[in-house]
C-alpha cells in the first residue's frame, strides 16, 4: 500500500482508525509547563473479564483435541507402550 491510501483508510470515517477505542493524547503539558494528568482507561478490567471468558473454552477445546489425537494414535498403533518392558 502507498503512504497516502494507508493513510486515508487511517483518517476516513468508518476506516482501520474507527477501530481505535480509546482516542490518544499526543500533548503531556500543559501552556505554563506542568505535566497533565494520566488519561482515565475506560474497560481497565475488561482485559481480565476477557481472559476468564475466552481462556476456559479454548483450554478444553485443546484437551478434547490432545484426548482425541492420543486414542486415534493408539488405534493405529504409534506410540503405544509394551507391557513387556517391566525389569521384574
Amino acid at each position: 500500500m502507498s503512504g497516502g491510501l494507508l493513510r486515508g483508510l487511517l483518517l476516513r470515517p468508518g476506516g482501520l482508525g474507527a477501530l481505535r477505542a480509546v482516542p490518544r493524547r499526543t500533548a503531556v503539558t500543559t501552556e505554563s509547563g506542568s505535566i497533565l494528568s494520566r488519561p482515565e482507561r475506560p474497560y481497565r478490567s475488561a482485559g481480565a473479564v476477557m481472559v476468564a471468558i475466552w481462556a476456559p473454552p479454548f483450554i478444553y477445546g485443546g484437551a478434547m483435541i490432545a484426548k482425541f489425537f492420543a486414542s486415534w494414535m493408539e488405534e493405529m498403533n504409534i506410540f503405544v507402550p509394551d507391557d513387556d518392558d517391566d525389569d521384574d
